[in-house]
């Protein structure tokens, strides 16, 4: 019931004499409490949750039959719940001075007992045993904020301890939840005072359950006096320090008696506390008086190291210590070997396997190494380093999780050595990377990743290693600007499509070769059956140069792919242009690269520069 909001009155007749002016106080206490003072404790149970425990979709006709036939079972279970106060609520409505005093009398004048119903079948069908919104303890707590301020006038509320476990035969652990009572007592801390576990109810008359309670004997007694210890601990005391938590159901969302009186003597309760990624239960130990509290000790296995004490968040800081290199992590391809990972943490149990590979790539910057004894090479086709990302279930599981996450976190590199047998010096190295395009346009990565070309003088030389890094993004770049080039000037003098000459042209396009040299200049393009090579003339543009240029270049041009893009949005999998395959990879750097291009103007001018208009 709660507190009657303030409003503006005033008497219909303000002459007449009020009857409250003419009743002395006596009276008037006397007639309330005839309508709302009882000498017998009052009983309270949620009758909402009582008269709906089944959630069947109601548009089957024969779960509407089992709804309606077990609510007509179920009637009249609860008639000791029943009572006449309703009665005489509608005269609190009547003005905020009788409201005041009735309520006054209603509140302190009664024992309220919380509790619910015991039925034989009510443990046997399980559907009311696990009903947490039926519980009493959770009801409790839903009643006192119902009524609101006014639970100050409360002289004492009982929470039945008798019909906790409702099942006749009960041989499990029951599992009490003290949270949302202990946060509305942390809330209102002169609620203990009124508040406390009790074995308050009528035992119903049914054999089994009768000889239940004569069986657990002081079991049943010690529940309540045990609750009542275990609530003035946690509630007042804090004698396990998580009042702080109170204020998120993330931190803590549950604090759970398990309660055995006849088998043990001290229990395993628990607190479910979030520990940053997971909900973990935090065990604490109790007596049957619940007086002494304590939190279970940590017992490590033997022969082993164990961590699962240990939330989550720290394991895997503890990992990340552990497997941070300096040098990073670096996948040889050519030797097969990984330096800088450590399998043997996956086996601690630290952390779980995918964890460990999750944090290696998070700590360290990966790098995949291949090595060429040629100065002239393709790296065999780099046939190594597509098989090593597209075939990821031949790796330890550690490297493939380490493989499904490491684009995004840090900065990769690709590693080019070339180990010459003979001195040589970098700008006579040539390396065509056409099919190391395809496997950067595969692979989402991180916008500073690398290649780093080293070239490896033979030992006997004595002579140092000499290194070259490009920035992926910019190589990538100035490879969509050598390709535009490559095809005007193939297709120069041609008019633009449906032109089937053009579209013929187009069409049997091939990817050309590309080449880039020990300092990582892009030379040229070039291929078997199309002439002298096009040399790429853009190299002393910076990368904000190479930007703007490919965005005239993406627009300018976008003619020659738009019966790809047609195709590939029509889902045309028969189309001719599928099968082109420098318009593909020309879209793709395009996507990849410039994926706003039709959302943006060329600058004025480089329209103008271009070739085919």
């Amino acid at each position: 019931m709660q507190t009657i909001a303030a409003r503006t009155s005033s008497p219909t007749d303000p002459s007449a004499v009020s009857f409250l002016t003419k009743l002395p106080p006596e009276i008037r206490n006397y007639v309330y409490e005839i309508l709302f003072k009882r000498r017998d404790r009052v009983l309270l149970h949620n009758a909402d949750a009582f008269h709906e425990p089944y959630h069947w979709p109601l548009s089957s006709n024969r779960y509407l039959e089992d709804y309606y036939h077990w609510y007509e079972v179920e009637v009249g279970k609860d008639t000791e719940f029943r009572h006449d106060l309703h009665e005489g609520l509608a005269l609190l409505s009547s003005c905020r001075q009788v409201h005041d005093e009735a309520s006054g009398i209603l509140y302190s004048g009664n024992t309220f007992v919380i509790s619910r119903v015991q039925d034989r079948d009510d443990g046997g069908n399980e559907h009311m045993a696990g009903d947490e919104e039926y519980f009493q303890v959770n009801y409790a707590c839903k009643w006192l904020e119902q009524i609101g301020s006014q639970f100050s006038r409360l002289k004492k509320v009982i929470i039945d301890t008798n019909t906790m476990c409702t099942h006749p035969n009960c041989s499990c652990g029951e599992r009490i939840e003290l949270l949302p009572l202990l946060r509305l007592i942390w809330k209102n801390p002169d609620l203990l005072k009124i508040i406390s576990f009790g074995d308050a109810s009528k035992i119903p008359d049914t054999p089994d359950v009768v000889n239940e309670a004569v069986d657990r004997g002081r079991g049943w007694n010690d529940k309540a006096h045990m609750l009542n210890n275990m609530l003035t601990a946690l509630a007042v005391e804090d004698i396990l320090d998580i009042r702080k938590y109170s204020f998120s159901n993330r931190l803590m969302s549950a604090v759970s008696i398990i309660t055995r009186p006849e088998e043990q003597e001290e229990e395993n309760s628990y607190v479910s506390m979030w520990n940053g990624s997971e909900e973990v239960r935090e065990e604490f130990l109790t007596s049957e008086e619940g007086k002494p509290l304590r939190w279970k000790p940590w017992e490590p296995w033997e022969g082993r190291y164990r961590f699962a004490h240990l939330p989550t968040d720290i394991r895997e800081r503890i990992a990340g210590l552990l497997l941070r290199q300096p040098d990073g992590v670096t996948i040889d391809l050519d030797s097969h070997t990984i330096h800088g990972l450590d399998f043997d943490i996956a086996r601690t149990g630290l952390v779980p396997v995918c964890n460990a590979g999750l944090v290696t790539s998070r700590v360290n910057r990966i790098s995949v190494k291949m090595t060429s004894n040629k100065t002239i090479t393709d790296f065999d086709g780099f046939d190594k380093l597509v098989t090593f990302y597209h075939r990821k279930h031949d790796h330890p599981e550690v490297l493939n999780y380490m493989l499904g996450h490491w684009e995004e976190p840090n900065p990769q590199t690709i590693i080019l050595e070339i180990a010459p047998a003979k001195i040589d010096i970098p700008g006579a190295i040539r390396i065509n990377i056409k099919v190391l395009m395809l496997v950067l346009l595969s692979r989402k990565l991180h916008p500073a990743s690398t290649i780093r070309i080293t070239l490896t003088p033979p030992l006997y030389t004595g002579a140092p290693q000499q290194t070259t890094i490009i920035s992926t993004e910019k190589l990538l770049q100035q490879v969509f600007l050598l390709l535009s080039e490559f095809m005007l000037e193939k297709l120069e003098g041609l008019p633009k499509l449906p032109d089937p000459t053009t579209e013929k042209a187009l069409l049997g396009l091939k990817r050309p070769d590309l080449w880039i040299d020990g300092h990582s200049n892009l030379l040229a393009t070039s291929t078997l059956d199309l002439g002298a090579p096009i040399e790429f003339k853009f190299d002393k543009l910076g990368r904000k140069e190479l930007r703007v240029l490919g965005y005239s270049r993406a627009t300018t041009l976008d003619w020659m792919a738009k019966p790809l893009t047609e195709a590939l949005q029509a889902h045309d999998y028969s189309s001719t242009w599928r099968g082109a395959q420098l318009v593909c990879l020309w879209d793709s750097l395009r996507k990849k690269l410039y994926d706003d291009w039709n959302f943006r103007q060329p600058p004025p001018g480089l329209k103008e520069s271009t070739r085919l208009q």
